[in-house]
């Protein structure tokens, strides 16, 4: 099974209609279209994504699939989660999304960075409720991919016992396979 199937099959588990989620990094839009159809049209997805193509291709694909009435996408970086979204929600997050890297088919020079990631990584930890799981794709082919997943392995790590992690690495692949760090908040 693919690391993004198994990370939306571990968010899947826990998001039900009504709840908030984050695509802390909107890209292609995929995933933000799976966390709208979970949470339904009483929930609210918040997407983020510092390039306006992300953001135009999800805004379509969410207006086709007609859940663009349960997300709010910002052209931001997913460090200000917090500036959009900490007192506009009514209760804590259920579910964070990270796909880390680069828009596929756009500049590989825009890519995420250990600095933002991480900032955004705790504040979504602050934010997330009892029972909320992130999940964090990072893929270590590229330059800086390495060093921003260790950064997020480093940090997951040092979650106290309010957490339960799983940290998948594929063993049986020749080239960089994508990471998958999962976290559920059980305190």
């Amino acid at each position: 099974m693919r690391q993004v199937d198994v990370a939306k099959q571990f968010i899947g588990e826990c998001l039900q209609p009504g709840d908030f989620a984050v695509d802390a990094t909107v890209g292609n839009g995929h995933d933000t279209l799976f966390l709208a159809k979970l949470v339904g049209n009483s929930g609210l997805v918040y997407g983020f994504d510092i390039q306006i193509m992300a953001i135009e291709l999800t805004n379509e694909k969410l207006r086709q699939a007609g859940l663009h009435n349960q997300t709010k996408l910002y052209q931001t970086g997913h460090e200000k989660l917090s500036d959009y979204i900490s007192a506009s929600i009514p209760a804590p997050l259920k579910a964070v999304m990270f796909n880390l890297g680069y828009l596929p088919g756009s500049d590989k020079q825009k890519i995420t960075t250990p600095e933002t990631t991480l900032s955004a990584l705790h504040t979504s930890l602050e934010m997330l409720a009892v029972g909320g799981r992130i999940s964090v794709i990072g893929y270590t082919g590229h330059p800086g991919g390495q060093t921003e997943t260790e950064a997020c392995k480093l940090l997951a790590s040092r979650l106290t016992k309010d957490f339960r992690i799983s940290i998948n690495i594929p063993q049986n692949k020749v080239t960089h396979p994508p990471e998958l760090i999962l976290i559920e908040r059980i305190n």
